[in-house]
């Protein structure tokens, strides 16, 4: 039984509507495309990546805090503990602030923590295009830790080294998280206009890396730094917490953060 011509044109209709489909369906699921639309979906792709690197700069960085104890008749100092958590930080809403970073090349302690501690976390905060504050005293800054170009310098001459000017400076800069490093942790870390209580005070979530400073200490605290473990658990339970350097680097996702030696 021969097949008429509207057989064959139904049957051809079919054939086309199925391959139509098909090839729509491998469209759909990206397994075909043409050479305009594939360069337009992988530009998007590239470009929705790359905006959310730069966009969404946050870390989680591995924190530190004091729970003191001995308010009660159920535990005493012995009672208090340490309390590690990890913060969900926004780095474009960061800076990193450098307290009195003093040449002093007679003061051994402090001429080791500058070269080994803040030299490599200037140039690391530099590396991840940190924001970076510098609030140095009248002394002679630290040959291995001066400015850069586009690094603010709270001062004198610009006024910055007061509370309240500093904060709008903060405000305006849209900066609500505050890393502190630098000289001492008893003196001008904790005390200066710019310098952890105030800040804390003005409501801003303030850290400070507890082994980029060094303490005044007296004869008797000296050999065990004592000044310096004092100043630090005055941060971590009443003003903010504390981090370390290496802890800051891991939150950035580098293990071993290798630096060039000044």
């Amino acid at each position: 039984m021969g097949i008429t011509m509207d057989e064959k044109h139904m049957k051809k209709t079919i054939i086309v509507t199925l391959l139509f489909v098909c090839i729509t369906n491998l469209f759909a699921c990206g397994c075909i495309t043409n050479h305009d639309t594939n360069v337009k979906v992988v530009s998007d792709d590239l470009h929705t990546s790359e905006s959310s690197i730069v966009q969404n700069r946050e870390i989680t960085l591995l924190t530190r805090t004091f729970v003191p104890c001995g308010f009660d008749a159920n535990k005493t100092e012995m009672n208090s503990t340490y309390n590690y958590s990890y913060l969900t930080i926004d780095m474009d809403k960061t800076a990193l602030l450098l307290i009195d970073l003093w040449a002093c090349p007679n003061d051994t302690r402090l001429d080791t923590n500058v070269k080994t501690k803040m030299v490599p976390l200037l140039e690391f905060a530099r590396k991840e295009n940190m924001t970076i504050v510098h609030s140095p005293h009248d002394y002679t800054m630290n040959e291995y830790c001066q400015p850069l170009d586009g690094e603010m310098v709270a001062g004198r001459d610009n006024g910055l080294r007061n509370t309240d000017s500093f904060d709008e400076y903060l405000q305006a800069h849209n900066i609500t998280n505050l890393l502190y490093a630098g000289y001492r942790s008893n003196y001008c870390i904790l005390h200066r206009p710019t310098g952890i209580i105030k800040m804390s005070e003005l409501g801003y979530n303030v850290i400070l890396i507890r082994d980029c400073t060094i303490a005044y200490e007296t004869p008797e605290t000296l050999e065990g730094e004592w000044a310096n473990k004092v100043s630090i658990n005055m941060v971590e339970s009443q003003f903010g917490s504390t981090t370390t350097l290496n802890d800051l680097q891991k939150a950035f996702g580098y293990d071993n953060f290798t630096y060039a030696a000044s």
